[in-house]
């Protein structure tokens, strides 16, 4: 599941207790005192990344184009793949 809401939320948790799997929730970002301005994390690293001053190397182990999401997502699952992030590109988006 991936999604943020503020609001009271209605989900039916079954399939979590009856498979026995984990869910665990994550608050990933923020807002951040950077260089005397307040920023959102993601858009820190978002300019680290353009000034290459931070690498996605290592973190992001497997590519795939757009329509082959369903291999993506198969990669993804399969923790036998040691995938750690799984990301989707698209034609003509580094041009």
């Amino acid at each position: 599941m991936v999604g943020s809401s503020f609001a009271p939320m209605r989900v039916d948790l079954s399939p979590v207790y009856y498979q026995e799997v984990d869910l665990i929730g994550a608050l990933t970002f923020g807002i951040e005192d950077w260089l005397g301005s307040e920023v959102h994390t993601f858009d820190i690293v978002i300019k680290m990344l353009q000034d290459s001053a931070l690498t996605d190397e290592g973190m992001i182990t497997h590519r795939f184009p757009f329509d082959a999401y369903r291999q993506a997502i198969r990669t993804a699952q399969d923790k036998r793949n040691k995938s750690i992030k799984v990301t989707l590109t698209f034609p003509g988006a580094n041009e």
